[in-house]
């Protein structure tokens, strides 16, 4: 399988037409969009992240930023139910 980014159209360029030629009966390409942070979880977890650092107290120093990550991934960890909801998005 190979992911294949897009840029407003499912085409491939000269040398991907090529390789995909000669190896299609082998590996199935899918098309991406070229941008679409709503639909990938990854992206769904920093937001929820972004939340919990900037309900926070400032960070003064580049340590207690890091404990105030770390303490904000941990509990989103610690509640699965959280974390299943960036999967059950609409569009992830």
């Amino acid at each position: 399988m190979v992911a294949a980014p897009t840029s407003g159209s499912e085409t491939l360029r000269a040398p991907d037409k090529e390789w995909h030629q000669t190896t299609g009966d082998k590996i199935e390409v899918f098309y991406l969009p070229s941008y679409s942070p709503e639909m990938n979880p990854d992206e769904l977890l920093i937001v929820d992240l972004k939340k919990g650092i900037t309900a926070a107290a400032p960070a003064l120093y580049k340590i207690a930023l890091t404990i105030t990550a770390v303490d904000t991934l941990h509990s989103i960890q610690e509640q699965p139910q959280r974390v299943e909801i960036h999967f059950k998005h609409k569009d992830a």
